[in-house]
């Protein structure tokens, strides 16, 4: 495995990335928040509402930020990544290749992850802006942390999504992602298995708002997890390694078909 060939993909999926249709998505995905929030802010205006306190507020941006838009930002570019190989007829001469294989994988992996982060960093911004809390720097701070462990963990998870069922890699990753988000609000046993789960419990432990009296909110209700925060890193990072290593074994191993034209 050479680093050098991974970054020498990321760096052209970064080229690409910036034509119009790119740049389209890109808007979007960072309007999608914004404008969430900006409706919210305009009830409260409307209304003569409170302010919600940081509590509220950042539990709502975590959702949209950390959730929906990772989520959103990876479907469209870690999961299809061997489809569009496979459809653009350019797997043939790759598979030939020494070491583009693993060079395909981490290079689309990393590309994916900065993307989002950036993306999701951009909203996060904006929406704090609209509420009146740039001033939180820890808030910040935590949130950008959460984002980087979430863009890294869901991409590995629709990047192996995509070696193991290329051709139907969106479908089921978009599926995936609908059961996921589902599952991590269920008080149930199964919501350990989820991403949302490690980060939702991670921003209430480093927020410091893992207190009843703060939030109405107990670890009992199986909302959130007590166990110490670097357990929950090492799970994410644990998780996206070994997916990645078990999609690059798939990948090296298993021979793809070129999708043809219908």
């Amino acid at each position: 495995m050479n680093p050098r060939e991974w970054f020498a993909v990321f760096s052209h999926e970064w080229r690409r990335s910036l034509a119009a249709k790119g740049l389209f998505s890109w808007i979007f995905l960072i309007g999608f928040p914004v404008l969430i929030v900006s409706l919210l802010r305009y009830i409260q205006h409307s209304n003569d509402l409170p302010m919600p306190l940081l509590v509220t507020w950042g539990s709502i941006v975590f959702v949209l930020i950390a959730g929906i838009c990772c989520m959103l930002s990876l479907l469209l570019t870690a999961a299809p990544f061997m489809q569009a190989e496979l459809e653009g007829r350019r797997w043939v001469y790759l598979s030939v290749r020494p070491g583009t294989k693993d060079a395909l994988l981490y290079g689309k992996h990393l590309y994916a992850a900065s993307r989002t982060l950036l993306t999701a960093t951009v909203s996060l911004f904006l929406c704090l802006a609209i509420g009146g809390f740039l001033g939180e720097t820890r808030y910040i701070l935590v949130m950008l942390a959460l984002i980087t462990l979430g863009s890294l963990a869901y991409g590995a998870v629709y990047i192996f999504i995509g070696v193991l069922i290329p051709r139907r890699a969106m479908v089921v990753a978009v599926i995936y992602s609908m059961v996921e988000f589902m599952v991590s609000w269920i008080p149930a046993l199964i919501n350990r298995l989820t991403v949302q789960y490690r980060l939702r419990s991670l921003l209430f432990k480093w927020m410091e708002w893992d207190n009843v009296s703060t939030t109405g909110i107990s670890t009992d209700s199986g909302f959130f997890s007590e166990v110490p925060w670097w357990q929950h890193v090492v799970v994410l990072l644990g998780m996206t390694v070994g997916l990645l290593i078990i999609a690059s074994l798939i990948l090296n191993r298993r021979e793809y078909m070129a999708i043809r034209d219908e």
